[in-house]
Protein backbone atom coordinates (compact mmCIF):
# COMPACT_ATOMS: atom_id res chain seq x y z
CA UNK A 1 0.00 0.00 0.00
CA UNK A 2 2.70 2.44 0.97
CA UNK A 3 4.77 1.41 -2.04
CA UNK A 4 1.90 2.22 -4.40
CA UNK A 5 1.48 5.66 -2.88
CA UNK A 6 5.19 6.30 -3.28
CA UNK A 7 5.15 5.27 -6.94
CA UNK A 8 2.17 7.49 -7.65
CA UNK A 9 4.01 10.41 -6.02
CA UNK A 10 7.07 9.83 -8.19
CA UNK A 11 4.93 9.73 -11.32
CA UNK A 12 3.27 12.97 -10.28
CA UNK A 13 6.59 14.69 -9.68
CA UNK A 14 7.88 13.39 -12.98
CA UNK A 15 4.83 14.83 -14.69
CA UNK A 16 5.40 18.20 -13.11
CA UNK A 17 9.01 18.13 -14.23
CA UNK A 18 8.01 17.22 -17.77
CA UNK A 19 5.44 20.04 -17.90
CA UNK A 20 7.15 22.79 -15.94
CA UNK A 21 10.87 21.87 -16.07
CA UNK A 22 13.46 23.23 -18.51
CA UNK A 23 15.90 20.98 -20.41
CA UNK A 24 18.65 19.44 -18.33
CA UNK A 25 21.48 21.90 -17.56
CA UNK A 26 19.53 24.89 -18.94
CA UNK A 27 18.61 27.88 -16.74
CA UNK A 28 16.44 30.88 -17.57
CA UNK A 29 17.06 34.57 -16.75
CA UNK A 30 13.93 36.66 -16.92
CA UNK A 31 15.66 40.05 -17.09
CA UNK A 32 17.50 39.23 -20.33
CA UNK A 33 14.98 36.74 -21.77
CA UNK A 34 17.84 34.27 -22.06
CA UNK A 35 18.63 30.63 -21.44
CA UNK A 36 22.08 29.30 -20.62
CA UNK A 37 22.74 25.63 -21.30
CA UNK A 38 25.93 23.97 -20.01
CA UNK A 39 27.39 21.46 -22.44
CA UNK A 40 29.01 19.47 -19.62
CA UNK A 41 25.63 18.31 -18.37
CA UNK A 42 23.13 18.66 -21.16
CA UNK A 43 21.35 15.86 -22.95
CA UNK A 44 20.98 16.39 -26.70
CA UNK A 45 18.88 17.19 -28.61
CA UNK A 46 17.68 20.43 -27.07
CA UNK A 47 13.95 20.26 -27.76
CA UNK A 48 11.85 23.42 -27.91
CA UNK A 49 8.96 21.67 -26.18
CA UNK A 50 11.13 21.18 -23.08
CA UNK A 51 11.57 24.93 -22.50
CA UNK A 52 9.12 26.71 -20.23
CA UNK A 53 9.80 29.97 -22.06
CA UNK A 54 10.68 30.61 -25.65
CA UNK A 55 14.50 30.95 -25.76
CA UNK A 56 14.80 34.42 -27.34
CA UNK A 57 18.49 34.43 -26.40
CA UNK A 58 20.12 31.00 -26.14
CA UNK A 59 23.69 30.63 -24.83
CA UNK A 60 25.59 27.35 -25.04
CA UNK A 61 28.55 27.40 -22.64
CA UNK A 62 31.49 25.10 -21.87
CA UNK A 63 31.26 23.66 -25.36
CA UNK A 64 34.08 21.31 -26.36
CA UNK A 65 33.48 19.05 -29.33
CA UNK A 66 30.91 18.65 -32.05
CA UNK A 67 27.51 20.21 -32.44
CA UNK A 68 25.99 17.12 -34.06
CA UNK A 69 23.45 17.38 -36.84
CA UNK A 70 21.99 13.85 -36.61
CA UNK A 71 21.75 10.67 -34.53
CA UNK A 72 23.12 8.96 -32.63
CA UNK A 73 24.28 11.92 -30.55
CA UNK A 74 22.17 14.61 -32.20
CA UNK A 75 20.73 16.67 -33.62
CA UNK A 76 21.69 19.59 -31.43
CA UNK A 77 18.42 21.50 -31.87
CA UNK A 78 14.95 20.11 -32.48
CA UNK A 79 11.61 21.84 -33.06
CA UNK A 80 12.96 25.42 -33.08
CA UNK A 81 11.60 26.06 -36.58
CA UNK A 82 8.18 26.67 -34.98
CA UNK A 83 9.26 29.80 -33.10
CA UNK A 84 7.33 32.98 -33.94
CA UNK A 85 9.55 36.08 -33.67
CA UNK A 86 6.52 38.36 -33.29
CA UNK A 87 6.09 37.15 -29.70
CA UNK A 88 9.58 38.30 -28.65
CA UNK A 89 10.52 41.31 -26.56
CA UNK A 90 11.60 43.95 -29.16
CA UNK A 91 14.40 45.15 -26.85
CA UNK A 92 16.40 41.96 -27.37
CA UNK A 93 17.76 40.52 -30.61
CA UNK A 94 16.97 36.80 -31.14
CA UNK A 95 20.43 35.34 -30.64
CA UNK A 96 22.52 32.17 -30.40
CA UNK A 97 25.81 32.48 -28.48
CA UNK A 98 28.33 29.64 -28.34
CA UNK A 99 31.07 29.94 -25.71
CA UNK A 100 33.68 27.24 -25.63
CA UNK A 101 35.50 25.82 -22.63
CA UNK A 102 39.12 26.85 -22.03
CA UNK A 103 41.06 25.66 -25.09
CA UNK A 104 37.80 24.08 -26.18
CA UNK A 105 37.39 22.93 -29.76
CA UNK A 106 34.31 23.23 -31.93
CA UNK A 107 33.39 20.96 -34.81
CA UNK A 108 30.57 22.06 -37.11
CA UNK A 109 28.79 20.32 -39.97
CA UNK A 110 26.46 21.67 -42.63
CA UNK A 111 23.42 20.63 -40.51
CA UNK A 112 24.58 21.74 -37.08
CA UNK A 113 22.16 24.70 -37.02
CA UNK A 114 19.08 23.08 -38.53
CA UNK A 115 15.72 24.64 -37.54
CA UNK A 116 17.39 27.83 -36.21
CA UNK A 117 16.13 30.33 -38.79
CA UNK A 118 14.61 32.56 -36.07
CA UNK A 119 18.13 33.57 -34.91
CA UNK A 120 19.30 37.03 -36.07
CA UNK A 121 22.63 37.21 -34.22
CA UNK A 122 25.23 34.42 -34.08
CA UNK A 123 28.39 34.76 -31.95
CA UNK A 124 31.30 32.43 -31.11
CA UNK A 125 33.48 33.12 -28.06
CA UNK A 126 36.97 31.67 -27.45
CA UNK A 127 36.38 28.65 -29.68
CA UNK A 128 39.01 26.83 -31.67
CA UNK A 129 36.78 26.33 -34.68
CA UNK A 130 38.31 23.37 -36.50
CA UNK A 131 36.25 23.78 -39.66
CA UNK A 132 33.73 26.02 -41.36
CA UNK A 133 32.31 23.88 -44.17
CA UNK A 134 30.41 25.17 -47.19
CA UNK A 135 26.86 26.40 -46.45
CA UNK A 136 27.29 25.83 -42.71
CA UNK A 137 25.31 29.01 -41.94
CA UNK A 138 22.61 28.63 -44.59
CA UNK A 139 20.00 27.51 -41.99
CA UNK A 140 19.95 31.02 -40.55
CA UNK A 141 18.93 32.52 -43.92
CA UNK A 142 19.63 36.11 -42.75
CA UNK A 143 21.65 37.60 -39.89
CA UNK A 144 22.20 41.07 -38.50
CA UNK A 145 25.55 40.10 -36.98
CA UNK A 146 27.98 37.17 -37.20
CA UNK A 147 31.18 37.23 -35.15
CA UNK A 148 34.15 35.20 -33.95
CA UNK A 149 35.63 36.67 -30.77
CA UNK A 150 38.90 35.09 -29.63
CA UNK A 151 40.07 31.56 -30.37
CA UNK A 152 40.92 30.55 -33.92
CA UNK A 153 39.28 29.62 -37.21
CA UNK A 154 40.60 26.88 -39.51
CA UNK A 155 39.60 25.20 -42.76
CA UNK A 156 37.25 27.87 -44.07
CA UNK A 157 35.27 26.66 -47.08
CA UNK A 158 35.13 28.61 -50.32
CA UNK A 159 31.29 28.72 -50.08
CA UNK A 160 31.10 29.02 -46.31
CA UNK A 161 28.58 31.89 -46.55
CA UNK A 162 26.47 30.37 -49.31
CA UNK A 163 22.75 30.66 -48.55
CA UNK A 164 23.31 33.36 -45.92
CA UNK A 165 22.48 37.07 -46.23
CA UNK A 166 24.04 39.51 -43.74
CA UNK A 167 22.57 43.01 -43.73
CA UNK A 168 21.18 45.56 -41.19
CA UNK A 169 17.95 44.03 -39.91
CA UNK A 170 15.17 45.85 -38.08
CA UNK A 171 16.56 45.25 -34.59
CA UNK A 172 17.66 47.52 -31.71
CA UNK A 173 21.19 47.82 -33.17
CA UNK A 174 21.15 47.32 -36.95
CA UNK A 175 24.66 46.35 -38.05
CA UNK A 176 24.86 44.07 -41.07
CA UNK A 177 28.35 43.01 -39.97
CA UNK A 178 30.81 40.10 -40.11
CA UNK A 179 33.60 40.26 -37.52
CA UNK A 180 36.77 38.33 -36.69
CA UNK A 181 38.15 39.94 -33.50
CA UNK A 182 41.24 38.39 -31.96
CA UNK A 183 40.28 35.16 -33.72
CA UNK A 184 43.34 33.85 -35.55
CA UNK A 185 42.66 32.82 -39.15
CA UNK A 186 45.11 29.93 -39.36
CA UNK A 187 45.32 29.89 -43.15
CA UNK A 188 46.58 33.53 -43.07
CA UNK A 189 43.53 34.67 -44.98
CA UNK A 190 40.04 33.87 -46.19
CA UNK A 191 39.69 31.74 -49.33
CA UNK A 192 39.59 33.68 -52.56
CA UNK A 193 35.95 34.64 -53.21
CA UNK A 194 34.71 33.56 -49.76
CA UNK A 195 32.90 36.90 -49.32
CA UNK A 196 31.27 36.90 -52.75
CA UNK A 197 27.93 35.68 -51.34
CA UNK A 198 27.68 38.61 -48.91
CA UNK A 199 26.44 41.21 -51.38
CA UNK A 200 24.37 43.21 -48.85
CA UNK A 201 26.83 43.32 -45.97
CA UNK A 202 27.74 46.82 -44.74
CA UNK A 203 30.62 46.18 -42.28
CA UNK A 204 33.56 43.77 -42.34
CA UNK A 205 35.83 43.73 -39.30
CA UNK A 206 38.99 41.59 -39.32
CA UNK A 207 41.08 42.79 -36.38
CA UNK A 208 44.13 41.06 -34.89
CA UNK A 209 43.21 37.95 -36.87
CA UNK A 210 46.67 36.99 -38.24
CA UNK A 211 45.56 38.21 -41.67
CA UNK A 212 48.60 38.17 -43.94
CA UNK A 213 46.99 37.99 -47.37
CA UNK A 214 44.28 40.19 -48.86
CA UNK A 215 43.15 39.16 -52.32
CA UNK A 216 42.72 42.21 -54.58
CA UNK A 217 39.09 41.27 -55.28
CA UNK A 218 38.05 40.00 -51.84
CA UNK A 219 35.50 42.83 -51.40
CA UNK A 220 34.52 42.99 -55.07
CA UNK A 221 30.92 41.78 -54.70
CA UNK A 222 30.19 43.51 -51.37
CA UNK A 223 29.34 46.83 -53.00
CA UNK A 224 27.24 48.09 -50.05
CA UNK A 225 30.16 48.12 -47.64
CA UNK A 226 30.44 51.34 -45.64
CA UNK A 227 33.07 50.30 -43.09
CA UNK A 228 36.16 48.07 -43.33
CA UNK A 229 38.46 47.54 -40.35
CA UNK A 230 41.76 45.65 -40.75
CA UNK A 231 43.53 46.77 -37.57
CA UNK A 232 46.59 45.03 -36.08
CA UNK A 233 47.18 42.42 -38.73
CA UNK A 234 50.59 41.26 -40.00
CA UNK A 235 50.07 42.11 -43.68
CA UNK A 236 52.58 44.70 -44.90
CA UNK A 237 50.97 45.84 -48.15
CA UNK A 238 47.67 45.78 -49.99
CA UNK A 239 47.04 45.24 -53.67
CA UNK A 240 46.01 48.01 -55.98
CA UNK A 241 42.23 47.92 -56.54
CA UNK A 242 41.33 46.42 -53.15
CA UNK A 243 38.65 49.09 -52.60
CA UNK A 244 37.56 49.47 -56.20
CA UNK A 245 33.83 49.66 -56.99
CA UNK A 246 32.91 50.24 -53.31
CA UNK A 247 30.91 53.40 -53.94
CA UNK A 248 29.26 53.32 -50.46
CA UNK A 249 32.55 53.01 -48.57
CA UNK A 250 33.14 55.83 -46.06
CA UNK A 251 35.65 54.49 -43.50
CA UNK A 252 38.75 52.28 -43.72
CA UNK A 253 40.65 51.54 -40.51
CA UNK A 254 44.20 50.14 -40.69
CA UNK A 255 45.76 50.88 -37.32
CA UNK A 256 48.88 49.11 -36.12
CA UNK A 257 50.14 47.89 -39.51
CA UNK A 258 53.90 47.64 -40.15
CA UNK A 259 54.01 48.90 -43.72
CA UNK A 260 56.54 47.92 -46.34
CA UNK A 261 56.93 51.28 -48.01
CA UNK A 262 57.48 51.21 -51.75
CA UNK A 263 56.25 53.70 -54.29
CA UNK A 264 53.71 51.32 -55.92
CA UNK A 265 52.35 50.20 -52.51
CA UNK A 266 51.44 53.67 -51.28
CA UNK A 267 48.63 54.06 -53.81
CA UNK A 268 45.78 53.79 -51.29
CA UNK A 269 46.44 57.06 -49.41
CA UNK A 270 45.74 59.19 -52.48
CA UNK A 271 42.93 56.88 -53.63
CA UNK A 272 41.05 57.11 -50.32
CA UNK A 273 41.50 60.89 -50.16
CA UNK A 274 40.30 61.39 -53.74
CA UNK A 275 37.18 59.29 -53.03
CA UNK A 276 36.30 61.01 -49.72
CA UNK A 277 36.98 57.86 -47.68
CA UNK A 278 38.22 58.42 -44.13
CA UNK A 279 41.44 56.54 -43.30
CA UNK A 280 41.89 55.69 -39.61
CA UNK A 281 45.42 54.93 -38.46
CA UNK A 282 48.87 56.36 -39.16
CA UNK A 283 50.60 54.88 -42.18
CA UNK A 284 54.11 54.33 -40.77
CA UNK A 285 56.94 52.57 -42.60
CA UNK A 286 58.61 49.52 -41.10
CA UNK A 287 60.89 49.23 -44.13
CA UNK A 288 63.13 50.36 -45.79
CA UNK A 289 65.50 50.89 -42.86
CA UNK A 290 66.19 54.56 -43.66
CA UNK A 291 62.49 55.36 -43.19
CA UNK A 292 61.65 52.97 -40.38
CA UNK A 293 59.23 54.63 -37.98
CA UNK A 294 58.56 57.50 -40.39
CA UNK A 295 55.30 58.31 -42.07
CA UNK A 296 54.70 56.96 -45.54
CA UNK A 297 54.14 60.50 -46.85
CA UNK A 298 57.75 61.37 -46.01
CA UNK A 299 58.93 58.33 -47.95
CA UNK A 300 56.69 59.24 -50.86
CA UNK A 301 57.90 62.84 -51.10
CA UNK A 302 61.56 61.90 -50.72
CA UNK A 303 61.68 58.84 -52.94
CA UNK A 304 58.81 58.46 -55.36
CA UNK A 305 58.94 60.26 -58.74
CA UNK A 306 56.28 62.85 -59.19
CA UNK A 307 54.04 62.37 -62.21
CA UNK A 308 54.35 64.94 -64.99
CA UNK A 309 51.37 67.17 -64.43
CA UNK A 310 51.34 68.21 -68.09
CA UNK A 311 51.30 64.69 -69.50
CA UNK A 312 51.32 64.96 -73.28
CA UNK A 313 50.38 68.65 -73.29
CA UNK A 314 53.09 71.21 -74.12
CA UNK A 315 53.74 73.33 -71.07
CA UNK A 316 55.71 73.92 -67.89
CA UNK A 317 55.24 71.97 -64.61
CA UNK A 318 54.94 74.26 -61.58
CA UNK A 319 54.74 72.20 -58.39
CA UNK A 320 51.88 69.75 -58.93
CA UNK A 321 50.22 71.89 -61.59
CA UNK A 322 50.77 72.34 -65.30
CA UNK A 323 50.95 75.64 -67.11
CA UNK A 324 50.24 74.95 -70.76
CA UNK A 325 51.46 77.26 -73.50
CA UNK A 326 47.94 78.60 -73.85
CA UNK A 327 47.88 79.39 -70.12
CA UNK A 328 51.18 81.26 -70.43
CA UNK A 329 49.88 83.30 -73.41
CA UNK A 330 46.66 84.07 -71.54
CA UNK A 331 48.54 85.22 -68.44
CA UNK A 332 50.86 87.38 -70.62
CA UNK A 333 47.93 89.10 -72.34
CA UNK A 334 46.13 89.78 -69.10
CA UNK A 335 47.93 93.11 -68.24
CA UNK A 336 47.42 94.34 -71.83
CA UNK A 337 43.73 93.48 -71.59
CA UNK A 338 43.48 95.46 -68.33
CA UNK A 339 45.13 98.52 -69.95
CA UNK A 340 42.85 98.32 -72.99
CA UNK A 341 39.82 98.05 -70.78
CA UNK A 342 40.94 101.18 -68.88
CA UNK A 343 41.47 103.09 -72.16
CA UNK A 344 38.06 101.98 -73.42
CA UNK A 345 36.47 103.15 -70.18
CA UNK A 346 38.19 106.55 -70.48
CA UNK A 347 37.05 106.99 -74.08
CA UNK A 348 33.53 106.02 -73.09
CA UNK A 349 33.47 108.64 -70.32
CA UNK A 350 34.94 111.31 -72.63
CA UNK A 351 32.44 110.56 -75.41
CA UNK A 352 29.57 110.61 -72.95
CA UNK A 353 30.68 114.01 -71.66
CA UNK A 354 30.92 115.47 -75.17
CA UNK A 355 27.41 114.24 -75.94
CA UNK A 356 26.18 115.93 -72.75
CA UNK A 357 27.81 119.23 -73.93
CA UNK A 358 26.05 119.01 -77.29
CA UNK A 359 22.74 118.32 -75.58
CA UNK A 360 23.21 121.33 -73.26
CA UNK A 361 24.09 123.58 -76.22
CA UNK A 362 20.94 122.55 -78.09
CA UNK A 363 18.76 123.15 -75.07
CA UNK A 364 20.55 126.42 -74.24
CA UNK A 365 21.23 125.21 -70.72
CA UNK A 366 24.99 125.09 -71.00
CA UNK A 367 26.59 127.94 -69.02
CA UNK A 368 28.52 130.53 -71.05
CA UNK A 369 32.16 130.42 -70.16
CA UNK A 370 34.03 133.61 -69.47
CA UNK A 371 31.53 135.11 -67.00
CA UNK A 372 32.23 135.74 -63.37
CA UNK A 373 30.84 132.34 -62.40
CA UNK A 374 33.34 130.49 -64.61
CA UNK A 375 36.30 132.73 -64.16
CA UNK A 376 39.55 130.91 -64.39
CA UNK A 377 38.10 127.80 -66.00
CA UNK A 378 38.13 128.79 -69.68
CA UNK A 379 39.50 131.98 -71.20
CA UNK A 380 36.88 134.51 -72.31
CA UNK A 381 38.53 135.11 -75.63
CA UNK A 382 40.39 132.35 -77.35
CA UNK A 383 44.02 132.95 -78.20
CA UNK A 384 44.94 133.86 -81.76
CA UNK A 385 47.29 130.95 -81.76
CA UNK A 386 44.49 128.50 -81.17
CA UNK A 387 41.10 129.37 -82.60
CA UNK A 388 38.69 126.55 -81.97
CA UNK A 389 36.45 125.45 -84.76
CA UNK A 390 32.79 126.22 -84.62
CA UNK A 391 30.81 123.41 -83.28
CA UNK A 392 27.80 121.96 -85.00
CA UNK A 393 25.41 123.82 -82.74
CA UNK A 394 27.14 127.20 -83.37
CA UNK A 395 26.95 126.61 -87.12
CA UNK A 396 23.28 125.92 -86.74
CA UNK A 397 22.83 129.23 -84.88
CA UNK A 398 24.77 131.15 -87.57
CA UNK A 399 22.67 129.54 -90.28
CA UNK A 400 19.54 130.56 -88.42
CA UNK A 401 20.74 134.14 -88.18
CA UNK A 402 21.49 134.20 -91.94
CA UNK A 403 18.02 132.89 -92.69
CA UNK A 404 16.47 135.60 -90.47
CA UNK A 405 18.52 138.32 -92.20
CA UNK A 406 17.56 136.96 -95.61
CA UNK A 407 13.92 136.98 -94.55
CA UNK A 408 14.18 140.56 -93.33
CA UNK A 409 15.90 141.67 -96.56
CA UNK A 410 13.25 139.90 -98.60
CA UNK A 411 10.48 141.61 -96.66
CA UNK A 412 12.23 144.99 -97.06
CA UNK A 413 12.59 144.49 -100.81
CA UNK A 414 8.96 143.47 -101.10
CA UNK A 415 7.90 146.57 -99.20
CA UNK A 416 9.99 148.76 -101.48
CA UNK A 417 8.53 147.11 -104.57
CA UNK A 418 5.06 147.57 -103.15
CA UNK A 419 5.72 151.29 -102.53
CA UNK A 420 7.01 151.75 -106.07
CA UNK A 421 3.97 149.95 -107.48
CA UNK A 422 1.61 152.06 -105.43
CA UNK A 423 3.40 155.22 -106.60
CA UNK A 424 3.10 154.13 -110.22
CA UNK A 425 -0.56 153.40 -109.73
CA UNK A 426 -1.11 156.91 -108.29
CA UNK A 427 0.74 158.46 -111.20
CA UNK A 428 -1.37 156.50 -113.64
CA UNK A 429 -4.56 157.58 -111.86
CA UNK A 430 -3.51 161.21 -111.91
CA UNK A 431 -2.63 161.01 -115.63
CA UNK A 432 -6.00 159.41 -116.31
CA UNK A 433 -7.78 162.13 -114.41
CA UNK A 434 -5.92 164.83 -116.36
CA UNK A 435 -6.74 163.09 -119.62
CA UNK A 436 -10.38 162.87 -118.67
CA UNK A 437 -10.41 166.58 -117.77
CA UNK A 438 -8.80 167.57 -121.05
CA UNK A 439 -11.27 165.46 -123.00
CA UNK A 440 -14.19 167.05 -121.24
CA UNK A 441 -12.84 170.51 -122.03
CA UNK A 442 -12.45 169.70 -125.73
CA UNK A 443 -15.97 168.29 -125.89
CA UNK A 444 -17.32 171.36 -124.17
CA UNK A 445 -15.51 173.67 -126.67
CA UNK A 446 -16.98 171.82 -129.57
CA UNK A 447 -20.45 172.24 -128.22
CA UNK A 448 -19.99 175.99 -127.91
CA UNK A 449 -18.79 176.27 -131.48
Amino acid sequence: MALGILLRGLVFLCGLACVFGDPQACTYTEDTKSYECNAHNWALPLQLTQFNYTPQVLSLVQVNGELPSAAPSGPTFEGFDGIDNSTFDPNYVPSLHIRCAAAGQLILTSGSFANMSYVQELRFFACQVLNLPDSVFSEFIELNYLSFDGGSVSNVGFDVFSGLDIYPLTVPNPMGALAFRNAQITSAGLPNGALYNLENITKIIIENAALRVLQPDMFKRSTKLTHISLDRNPFTKISDGLFADLSALTVVSMRGISWECTCPQMWFEDYLAENNITLLGDIVCDSPTDFQGKRAKQYDLATCPRPDACGDLPGVVVGSSCLTHWDIVAYSLHPFAVVMAAVALGLSIYTRRQLDFVKEDRQGTRPQFGGSGWKGIISEKPSNKSIPRKGTEQKAKDKGKDEINQTKNSEKQNNEEKSVKESNNNDEAATKDNSDTTSDAIQKADVQL
